[in-house]
């Protein structure tokens, strides 16, 4: 080194007579051929640019950005270098990186995807996820490529509702269908967007709830009321887990910009975390007041049985978010929160104890879902029938986890279950439910008549 300004010795931590005079290899972390390397290949012109990890005089290991420029002088050639500190833009960076692969991963559990469309150029530029729902590749699409999606059906409807935002600010809340780009299939598609008017742009979501329609389809002949009440709970529920991580888009900027889209971002989860409890807080409301306005028994108990299911949505989704962990949930304190919240809608779980003994058990959110559905079955099952004319009695719910299966056990010493029931031909909606949940999860279920009746899930974990 054969001269240094005070902003070089001070980046190092040396005095200008130290530095100077310094070889390069005392400063960098790299084995002595590297060096050797790197400074032949700026010499000869090859490379005038490195990333590269320097030590500071007190031991502290810095990561610096170094441009070099070959320039003749009268004593020969030498690299006129000017060097950047770049440790906190790289840490910056990676945890930037690491938040973008949150959001992907949050798409893909919710299976939802975020766009942007920018009137200024006509174009449209798409997430991860938006991109698997709608069977496109590229990061940028044409309006024209977008709109060449949807079936025609449905494209006027989708015109008027842009035309409708941009003009009078109305929100953008609509259904329609497509036809996916890469494998031609039909898709159902839920799309929510805003107009920006300062920048001319309009931000949007879409969820791709195709399964939860065919379904619906499948199940409307058994009860309408229940599967409108759950499609509704669990498309608000994917939804609202959108926008809780909509703020997380976030470009590769300076340092300063992207502090403050982290800050932006955390701002913006507490913000919608409230929204979600409010809207399915009223979800549960409107499915109370139905209830209360109608006559027929079989009306108002499914209308109750829908409002419980919602409920159990609204457990596991509030567990989730407060965890602040998206690829596991501890099923005790959901599983202790679900029994006190679905006992004490009905006027006889004063008559009855409820014991609960449940391990610390981490599993997967998309099971746990299921699960919290499936108990909230079986534990209303046991209330409405096993305890008649209000006599009182015991129920008792147990989790425990033996090598690679979880055991959850629900059982009561009330009347029984008739034995003309068969727990995998099951003649009711709710334990055909159970059933089906059973065999989602990968699950198997078994029934004990013993002094009562005791349902016995078996779930394998890896």
């Amino acid at each position: 080194i054969m001269r240094a300004n005070e902003a070089a010795a001070n980046l190092y931590g040396y005095d200008r007579q130290t530095i100077e005079g310094m070889l390069i290899g005392e400063l960098s972390t790299n084995s002595p051929q590297q060096v050797k390397d790197n400074l032949e290949a700026a010499f000869e012109g090859r490379q005038d640019a490195f990333l590269l990890q320097h030590r500071r005089s007190n031991g502290q290991n810095l990561l610096v950005q170094v441009h070099s420029t070959l320039v003749d002088t009268d004593d020969g050639p030498v690299l006129f270098t000017i060097i950047h500190d770049v440790t906190r833009r790289e840490t910056l960076s990676k945890e930037l990186a690491a938040a973008n692969r949150d959001l992907e991963r949050a798409e893909n559990i919710a299976n939802i995807g975020h766009w942007v469309f920018d009137f200024n150029t006509n174009i449209v530029t798409a997430s991860a996820g938006a991109k698997t729902i709608y069977g496109l590749n590229n990061d940028e699409w044409s309006i024209k490529k977008v709109q060449e999606i949807p079936l025609p059906e449905d494209r006027a409807r989708l015109d008027e509702e842009l035309r409708t935002l941009m003009q009078d600010g109305d929100p953008y809340n609509i259904r329609f269908r497509i036809r996916r780009a890469n494998d031609d299939q039909l898709r159902y598609i839920h799309s929510l967007a805003e107009y920006d008017l300062e920048n001319n742009t309009v931000f949007g979501i879409i969820h791709d709830y195709t399964e939860e329609h065919l379904a619906q389809q499948a199940l409307a002949i058994r009860t309408r009321i229940f599967l409108v009440a759950s499609i509704l709970g669990l498309i608000t529920q994917l939804i609202i887990i959108f926008l809780l991580i909509k703020s997380s888009r976030q470009r590769k900027r300076a340092q300063a910009e992207t502090v403050d889209a982290l800050r932006e971002k955390d701002v913006l989860l507490r913000e919608v975390h409230h929204r979600i409890k409010n809207n399915m807080a009223t979800v549960v409301n409107l499915l109370t007041l139905q209830a209360g306005s109608v006559s027929e028994l079989v009306a108002i108990e499914a209308l109750e049985d829908a409002r419980n299911r919602v409920q159990s949505m609204m457990l596991i989704y509030d567990r989730l978010y407060r965890s602040n962990n998206y690829q596991d949930i501890n099923i005790k304190s959901y599983f202790e929160l679900l029994v006190d919240e679905v006992s004490e809608t009905f006027p006889n779980h004063k008559a009855i104890s409820i014991v609960t003994n449940i391990e610390e058990i981490c599993m997967d959110p998309k099971i746990v879902f299921h699960l919290g559905i499936l108990v909230n079955e079986l534990i209303t099952n046991s209330l409405k029938y096993a305890f008649p004319g209000n006599v009182g009695g015991q129920m008792k719910i147990t989790a425990t986890k033996r090598d690679h299966l979880v055991i959850i056990e629900v059982s009561d010493n009330g009347i029984g279950i008739p034995a003309s029931v068969d727990i995998h031909n099951p003649p009711g909606f709710g334990l055909n439910l159970v059933q089906i949940l059973t065999e989602q999860i990968g699950a198997t279920i078994s029934m004990t008549r013993d002094k009562g009746t005791a349902f016995i899930l078996r779930i394998p974990i890896v």
